[in-house]
């Protein structure tokens, strides 16, 4: 079922809490934890799945999309990888508006950055 928002089908299930903004208008934070059954897991990869990244890109869109503040991705800046994402765990996601028209993400597990990312939106 398409609810309009993108993205919004493929997250549904695993918000735990959904996105909202900062008092300062500049902060957006949702915490997530994708389930074992998760589709994306099972391609990538079958025998140690992860999540993987162009759905980290999609998350940070969706949250951003589910506020209105985003409509589409113009490009992804530097980012990192420090762990990967597994099935089951909780995810804390954080997007930190940038002086451009760019947030910086930051995806933590159990208090351990495991992703950031820069990316411009439009």
């Amino acid at each position: 079922m398409d609810d309009g928002v993108s993205g919004a089908a493929i997250f549904r299930a695993c918000y735990v809490e959904l996105p909202t903004i900062s008092g300062d208008g500049r902060t957006v934070t949702a915490q997530l934890i994708f389930p074992d059954d998760f589709a994306a897991f099972a391609g990538h990869f079958p025998e140690d799945p992860i999540l993987p990244g162009f759905l980290q890109v999609e998350l940070a869109l969706d949250m951003l999309r589910r506020l209105k503040m985003a409509a589409e991705l113009k490009g992804v800046g530097r980012t990192r990888f420090f762990l990967p994402i597994r099935p089951g765990w909780r995810v804390y996601a954080s997007l930190v508006a940038q002086a451009s028209v760019g947030f910086h993400l930051e995806l933590k597990v159990d208090g351990e950055v495991a992703t950031v990312m820069e990316i411009a939106v439009g």
